[in-house]
């Protein structure tokens, strides 16, 4: 049965301890804006993570009493939009360092729905995926699927849902924000981090190449001349990055970030 109404607002209260067990670090919480119910962001100010409740999209309802087994956590970063549910809370950490690969596992074998009795014939007969679904159960992962942000999602009214989303909208900000979400990109990516990290030479290049299927959330800012528009401060990226580029598939067009020069854009 799908819901019709909007969920209740959840409290502050309730939203920022679900935020901080979670990724273990206080957050500053923004004033009400727009469709989430809550926009927590880190002192800098870059946007980090929206907790809502409105109808048709994304489904929170953050009551730490009724949800302790039950968490569902979109990953962005990836080609599709996954929901996950998990029994327990991973660490942020965790999810960042090593579930994601998992994922990838599966949308690289055209997989889009992760339980246990769908991927059993998958463990006898598909060896090389035998290590990311072992590893998805030692996670606790429940359950995992592509969503729509756009449908409907048939809920039994006695289920309670926490979902909690990186913010990856493009609408907040303009540019500026577009920025916001490239920074978030970066910043989760760890296992390019430590590369360029081991990496001696003293420039250090990170290339995003972006498309419809990719990084949707950001490619408006991109299209057309849109990417002659660049944005008004430097990145906040992690010390192993010097230099980044970003360029759109097929247009060959883009953003580069010099840090003695600043911003240009990057055309064929």
């Amino acid at each position: 049965m799908s819901r019709k109404v909007p969920l209740e607002r959840p409290s502050e209260l309730a939203a920022r301890i679900i935020v901080e067990k979670i990724y273990r670090t206080s957050l500053e919480l923004n004033d009400f804006n727009g469709e989430a119910d809550y926009i927590f962001t880190t002192d800098d100010g870059a946007s980090v993570l929206e907790v809502t409740s409105y109808w048709m999209r994304d489904y929170f309802e953050a009551s730490l009493e009724e949800n302790q087994n039950d968490l569902f956590f979109t990953t962005p970063y990836l080609n599709q939009n996954w929901m996950i549910a998990f029994d327990g809370y991973p660490t942020q950490k965790h999810v960042k360092d090593h579930l994601l690969m998992h994922i990838r596992e599966l949308e690289h074998h055209h997989i889009f729905t992760f339980d246990w009795t769908f991927n059993e014939w998958w463990m006898r007969n598909v060896p090389t995926l035998e290590k990311s679904l072992n590893a998805l159960k030692e996670f606790k992962v429940i359950s995992a699927r592509v969503v729509s942000r756009d449908i409907y999602l048939d809920l039994d009214q006695s289920e309670r849902l926490v979902w909690l989303m990186p913010s990856m909208s493009y609408s907040y900000g303009g540019t500026n924000g577009a920025l916001e979400v490239i920074e978030l990109i970066v910043k989760a990516n760890l296992r390019d981090q430590q590369k360029l990290g081991e990496n001696s030479a003293p420039n250090k290049h990170y290339w995003i190449w972006i498309n419809e299927h990719t990084h949707p959330s950001i490619l408006e800012a991109f299209k057309g001349e849109s990417f002659r528009h660049l944005p008004e401060r430097n990145p906040r990226f992690p010390e192993a990055v010097t230099h980044f580029w970003i360029v759109q598939q097929d247009a060959n067009t883009g953003w580069h970030f010099n840090p003695q020069s600043g911003w240009a854009t990057v055309e064929n």
